[in-house]
């Protein structure tokens, strides 16, 4: 039920795969799952079944909202993927994920794109900016690109331990920097009280393919990646840095609509000014009272 209620937040039937996965709290085989499922899903139950999608009883128009965002996400799935790999390519990047609703194939016609970066230490601000230049030109694609979560290989231990940010991490899609997306996984394992049946990669609810760079031109690309970086670990790459770090820090003073929500530092950048997860927790509590469910 709190698996449901939450996708209900968001406007979002829940397949049964996904629903497994996210279960809250509960490890569980699938098998175990389906029995469950099998006795709840009534006529007066709290969750209801409609097109093999489970919604909360009364929400049933969710399962066609989903089928209709996904259309657009399939569309927006291969563009984001090209300019996620762009973005890989730049020097000190080392993974590249999406997250936000196009990780759950759940956007309407004019989404916003929302990544997860990591960069090696000292490197945040240089990279986002780095982004923010690849951002105009993806918007004359009509792709608008939101690196809200830039964070080094030194911060990717995270403090903020919510159901929220569980959900981030264990259904983020990995674009580019696999090795680094375990690594995070990894070393943020608290995830696993939120969700022990969320191990692995999320399975994508669009899962397009595009040509990757192989033989020549893979080496150009890593090749001119490692000479850009060797010319800015000196000096003026630290000035800009510290400049980059300073000026976008001073324009958002004041901006956030919850200041919890927007953090900076040297080794990190959470931008979001928007208040979403708090939005999101208060809807959800909102609803575990409804269903007389406790919020934990």
């Amino acid at each position: 039920m709190r698996a449901v209620a939450y996708s209900d937040v968001f406007d979002y039937a829940l397949d049964f795969a996904t629903l497994h996965r996210y279960l809250h709290g509960i490890k569980a085989r699938p098998d175990e799952t389906a029995r469950v499922l099998g006795r709840v899903v009534r006529p007066s139950g709290a969750i209801a079944r409609r097109h093999g999608f489970y919604t909360l009883a009364g929400r049933e128009e969710l399962v066609a909202v989903r089928q209709r965002r996904a259309g657009y996400a399939a569309r927006l799935w291969p563009r984001a993927i090209a300019w996620g790999r762009r973005i890989a390519r730049l020097p000190f990047v080392r993974m590249v994920a999406v997250t936000g609703a196009l990780a759950w194939s759940n956007v309407e016609s004019d989404a916003d794109v929302d990544f997860l970066i990591v960069t090696t230490p000292g490197r945040v601000w240089l990279v986002r900016a780095l982004i923010a230049l690849i951002g105009r030109l993806s918007r004359l694609e009509g792709v608008h690109l939101c690196p809200n979560y830039v964070l080094s290989t030194s911060a990717l231990e995270l403090t903020d331990r919510n159901v929220y940010t569980a959900y981030e991490l264990v259904h983020m899609v990995p674009i580019a920097g696999h090795a680094m997306y375990r690594r995070l996984r990894r070393l943020n394992e608290w995830t696993d009280d939120y969700f022990p049946n969320a191990a692995g990669e999320p399975h994508a609810t669009v899962t397009p393919t595009l040509p990757v760079p192989q033989g020549i031109g893979k080496r150009l690309i890593r090749d001119s990646k490692k000479i850009l970086e060797r010319n800015l670990e000196n000096r003026l790459g630290e000035a800009l840095e510290r400049w980059e770090m300073a000026r976008c820090i001073r324009r958002r003073a004041g901006r956030a609509r919850v200041p919890a929500e927007a953090l900076y530092s040297r080794e990190f950048f959470k931008d979001h000014l928007g208040g979403n997860q708090h939005v999101a927790l208060t809807r959800f509590a909102e609803r575990l009272s409804l269903l007389g469910l406790e919020n934990s």
